[in-house]
């Protein structure tokens, strides 16, 4: 971390710029796209949008371990994975990446100032790393005084696992022992754990899963005011805090559920959508400028884009082989919602393809990406993944050299497609746009042709219209 970000002079009048290019600690290359607050002591990244930050949380970390984490994350971001937690482990205990790759170590200051090496794995792996350990003679002992816990050495004399928790007894055990002020408050609290445990329907804590806390959710937003939601999801981990201090066996699951609510359960209004669809005639002004300009790639990036209603991180994701161009068809599967994400393609778009196929810049990009950057980055290199920073960029140069107003961003491609779809058929929309169909996703296949007419009536309002309205004058 120390080459410092310039303003557009390069100074801050007086000020000291608080934000650096950070580099690995290993490499000491920058990180793409990575940055770091200074005065925060924070790292982030540029959201998609090309403007907002999204921030790093750190997690209790602190220094180097804070900043293996970013990267970790960051990297995830950047090859469209979802980070996991990681859990540290004694270096004495070998640890291995996807690849098979050990996993370096890291030197970190234990409470007493003393030097100590680590590995981060993660949670994933970490049942599998504890069999290891065990059924390993020369590390169980080592291992077992590790942890803690000595018995660890006879298997044997582990205590039992425990029962399953009733819900039942989670209410009657916090009705019993809690001292209230006013006898609504009990009754307050059991109306919102009776809600809870309707709502999942199983006997025990033990069967929770997101999806059961999914139709909490749902019960929550129909209680009414969001005040009332709040106090009921409050209510309800109340409940469970004090269930913690008792079934001190179940506190790790019960933290778990704690946890699953909170994300999941969130008694805020919510927002309406506030569409921004792109002009018609500013798309086609951007269109006309890639043609004058020779612009095949970004040409087949505009028609692409509003055909399958992409947002810019999904555009900049797509793969060469999701592409079938003498059926038509597009099949992808969406990394933010794990659904399939199919569409057909107009003959206008896959023309563009193909043209922009046939050039030198994507005959020698060997990566399985479609589109991928024509400019050398800070290393030198080309036919990279592209960029938020990158793709914002662009668009903004396009829309200066088209004469048009700084209301031409990227997504308002998105909305145009969407706008233009109308609501006829919900279902193959949300196919196209990759959006999750709930419980129905397990039942139907998600076949390419059966959005042909929600594309058909995308392209004759885009394109169709336009003409007519343009000869008419």
């Amino acid at each position: 971390m120390a080459t410092k970000t310039n303003g557009r002079n390069g100074k801050r009048k007086g000020r000291r710029n608080p934000v650096e290019f950070v580099k690995h600690p290993d490499t000491d290359l920058e990180i793409d796209g990575l940055r770091y607050h200074k005065s925060t002591g924070t790292f982030y990244r540029i959201a998609d949008d090309g403007k907002s930050r999204d921030y790093y949380r750190k997690n209790g970390l602190k220094g180097i371990a804070y900043l293996r984490r970013a990267i970790y994350e960051h990297e995830c971001w950047q090859n469209g994975n979802a980070p996991t937690d990681t859990i540290p482990i004694p270096a004495t205990a070998p640890a291995y990446d996807d690849f098979g790759a050990e996993i370096p170590p890291v030197a970190t200051l234990d409470e007493n100032g003393r030097q100590d090496l680590i590995r981060y794995i993660s949670k994933d792996d970490l049942a599998a790393y504890i069999r290891d350990q065990l059924s390993n003679p020369e590390t169980r002992s080592e291992f077992a005084n590790a942890v803690g816990i000595p018995e660890l050495v006879n298997l044997h004399s582990l205590p039992p696992v425990a029962a399953p928790l009733p819900m039942q007894d989670i209410i009657n055990n916090y009705a019993k022992g809690k001292t209230f002020k006013h006898n609504r408050q009990l009754a307050d609290a059991k109306s919102a754990w009776k809600l809870f445990a309707d709502s999942v329907n199983v006997p025990n804590l033990d069967d929770i899963d997101p999806t059961h806390l999914q139709r909490f959710h749902k019960a929550v937003r129909a209680a009414g005011k969001p005040r009332t939601q709040k106090n009921i999801v409050l209510s309800v981990q109340s409940i469970l805090k004090y269930a913690a201090d008792i079934f001190r066996n179940h506190r790790p699951l019960i933290e778990d559920v704690k946890l699953e609510i909170r994300r999941i359960c969130s008694w805020e209004t919510q927002t309406q959508p506030n569409p921004k669809p792109m002009k018609k005639d500013a798309y086609h002004g951007l269109l006309q400028l890639c043609q004058d300009e020779g612009d095949v790639m970004w040409f087949a990036i505009l028609i692409t884009s509003l055909n399958l209603g992409l947002h810019p991180s999904e555009m900049a994701e797509l793969k060469t082989d999701e592409f079938d161009f003498d059926e038509l068809t597009f099949t992808s599967n969406r990394t933010k919602t794990g659904v399939s994400r199919v569409a057909t393609i107009w003959q206008r778009t896959a023309d563009a393809i193909r043209a922009y196929m046939e050039t030198d810049h994507f005959k020698a990009n060997a990566s399985p990406l479609l589109f991928t950057t024509t400019q050398p980055n800070r290393q030198g290199k080309v036919n990279q993944p592209l960029k938020i920073e990158r793709i914002t960029a662009k668009i903004r140069r396009l829309r200066k050299s088209a004469e048009l107003g700084n209301n031409v961003v990227f997504d308002g491609i998105r909305d145009l497609f969407r706008t233009s779809a109308g609501v006829a058929n919900i279902v193959a929309i949300k196919w196209t746009m990759g959006q999750s169909m709930g419980e129905d996703d397990k039942y139907g296949f998600r076949d390419p042709k059966e959005t042909a007419d929600v594309m058909a009536k995308v392209e004759r309002v885009v394109f169709d219209k336009l003409k007519r309205k343009r000869g008419k004058k």
